[in-house]
């Protein structure tokens, strides 16, 4: 795959290499150790846990009772289960292990703090709160519900790590190798040839 990458003189063409194999295998590590889990538990006789957008462990299922509907009964099940929401650098490789170059550029410009952690999202919960009305009972109630289920949700990933030193060992598993390079003033030259050379063509 190659890589474009320009500056104020020059343009470089790179041959982007990596070994898939291990690209894949620290994809999982960021995945199961940067991942958030979350807990899910509900009935349903028709909502079935999505199993292709997540990591899921713990999980559980049992019925509770049955649906009568006019064409058919449907069992209700209880379901149960702790579920990993891969972090954004984690679905940047899945676009790079399939040759998308686009990914190159958010993957060199990733910022790690841009990876909300637990903690951040209970501190700006925390800070709504403080603005709201307090005669807003409803509100309030709401935001104390979502600011346990965020600490619950802590408690889960007390064990998550940091994603910095993955990031690094990426960025050091990705090869980049100079093909050519050229002046950004002969590319604007050819582009400005080729568009009198449409315009003759069209004569």
């Amino acid at each position: 795959m190659y890589y474009f990458k320009k500056d104020d003189k020059m343009s470089y063409k790179y041959n982007v290499t990596f070994d898939e194999e291990k690209v894949k295998e620290l994809r999982e590590k960021i995945i199961y150790k940067c991942g958030i889990k979350k807990h899910y538990e509900y009935e349903s006789d028709s909502f079935y846990p999505n199993f292709y957008s997540g990591l899921i462990s713990n999980y559980k299922e049992y019925p509770v009772g049955d649906n009568e509907y006019d064409t058919e009964t449907r069992t209700i099940y209880h379901y149960s289960y702790d579920k990993i929401e891969p972090p954004y650098l984690a679905r940047l490789i899945d676009r790079l292990v399939v040759d998308d170059s686009t990914s190159i550029p958010l993957i060199l410009n990733y910022d790690v703090k841009k990876e909300e952690s637990v903690d951040d999202k209970i501190d700006k919960l925390n800070e709504s709160l403080k603005v709201l009305d307090t005669k807003d009972i409803s509100k309030i109630k709401t935001k104390l519900s979502e600011l346990e289920d965020l600490i619950d949700e802590k408690k889960l990933n007390e064990n998550r790590e940091k994603i910095d030193p993955y990031y690094k060992e990426l960025l050091g598993l990705i090869k980049f190798n100079l093909v050519d390079s050229i002046c950004n003033d002969e590319i604007d030259r050819v582009k400005d040839f080729l568009n009198v050379n449409k315009v003759l063509v069209k004569k």
